[in-house]
């Protein structure tokens, strides 16, 4: 392996070593990289370039969604992610014994959740004051909402002050951006599921790789952000309150146990299927094959042509077309299937559902979440999928 790297490789590939999935908070990241790194404006340049290019690349061919609130990209819970439906069929959903809460002539409760390791799942009913006419509202946000737990673990928080007052309030030694099993890494999407009569239902869905075994949900919103009009901000709607919601979390949730699976045969032996597990959601597959970064430009190029080559990189990015960026893609046609002959396809609800990456240089990490869950296991699965032209077939059985 070619040991040369300068300064910019080795702050790109320390990066994405740690972050294999690109966290919430990425350019925060980025950012304070930048800070530290800031020898030289070139550098400084070519780092910020590189990153972008490479969350693009992530997002062509990993089939990751940076984006919120957008129907088009995201399937939604309660919308199209099969696997929830299935759990959901299965009693896997829960409808809080709680009231209203008001606050200046605005009521919120939570109609029902579903929470397991991944996911969090709400579904608000809104009522809304005289104040704001109903009909013309297109989308909404709580842009300042806390979600923590019984324990103080910041489950969700996307606003910096309200995250630096929540702990300085309960003297918890956490720094923004600087996740751990105390402040959950997580994303969210969400949209109006429905605005009928005097009442607004609102899907809020909250996703990381692992939330803890919570059993109260404490949420906590000041401001409730109404458009109108999606390309103009200057005709949203701010309501301002004091919402302060709180739901138990079932047993069923807290003891809802992952099914685990082990290999039993892969037509390629290069390919190590490092995690298979089905829950109660969805199921989750992360493999690893050894293989090298597919980099814009050459470890020996200088900082000029680096930067040169980057910039033609993304410019033949933004102009690919359709045919393009599915033909680029180095993993397709995926699916289980089960012993019933039945097929189970990628979700794709998150940004965190599938991906890949390449650490060290020298390993190329997939992952993927497929809309099986525990209710359609069976004792072995069959993985399908195309990996650079070649059909994989990987058999599991459960450990």
């Amino acid at each position: 392996m070619i040991n040369n790297y300068d300064e910019i490789d080795n702050i790109l590939f320390d990066y994405f070593k740690e972050h294999q999935n690109v966290p919430q908070t990425i350019q925060q990241t980025i950012d304070n990289t930048l800070l530290v790194k800031n020898k030289n404006s070139n550098l400084v340049i070519n780092i910020k370039k590189f990153i972008i290019s490479i969350i693009g690349l992530l997002t062509l061919t990993g089939g990751v969604v940076f984006a919120k609130d957008i129907s088009n990209f995201i399937q939604y819970f309660f919308g199209h992610n099969k696997g929830m439906d299935t759990a959901i069929q299965n009693g896997y959903i829960d409808t809080p014994s709680s009231d209203y809460v008001e606050s200046n002539g605005t009521k919120v409760k939570i109609n029902r959740f579903l929470m397991d390791d991944y996911n969090l799942n709400l579904d608000f009913s809104i009522k809304l004051g005289n104040t704001v006419n109903q009909n013309n509202i297109l989308s909404m946000n709580f842009p300042d909402m806390i979600i923590t737990d019984e324990n103080n673990n910041i489950l969700f928080c996307q606003d910096r002050n309200v995250f630096n007052n929540y702990c300085n309030q309960y003297n918890l030694n956490l720094a923004w951006g600087n996740t751990n099993n105390s402040y959950i890494n997580s994303g969210s999407n969400y949209y109006i599921k429905s605005n009928e009569k005097n009442e607004i239902n609102f899907i809020y869905n909250i996703y990381a790789e692992n939330f803890p075994k919570s059993r109260k949900i404490h949420i906590k919103f000041n401001e409730i952000i109404i458009s109108e009009n999606e390309t103009l901000e200057q005709n949203n709607i701010t309501l301002r309150g004091d919402w302060n919601l709180e739901i138990d979390v079932p047993n069923t949730f807290n003891k809802s146990e992952e099914i685990n699976y082990k290999v039993k045969n892969c037509s390629n032996k290069k390919i190590n299927i490092t995690n298979a597990c089905v829950s109660a959601t969805a199921t989750k597959i992360k493999l690893q094959i050894e293989e090298t970064p597919d980099l814009p430009y050459d470890l020996s190029d200088d900082e000029e042509t680096k930067s040169k080559k980057i910039d033609e990189f993304i410019e033949k990015q933004n102009s690919q077309t359709y045919q393009e960026y599915m033909e680029q893609r180095k993993f397709k046609n995926e699916y289980i299937e089960n012993e019933d002959g039945k097929k189970f396809y990628p979700t794709k609800s998150t940004n965190q559902d599938g991906g890949y990456s390449n650490i060290d240089m020298k390993y190329l990490v997939h992952w993927q979440t497929f809309d099986l869950t525990k209710y359609d296991a069976t004792n072995t699965l069959k993985i399908y999928f195309n990996y650079k032209g070649e059909n994989v077939t990987v058999e599991l059985e459960k450990n």
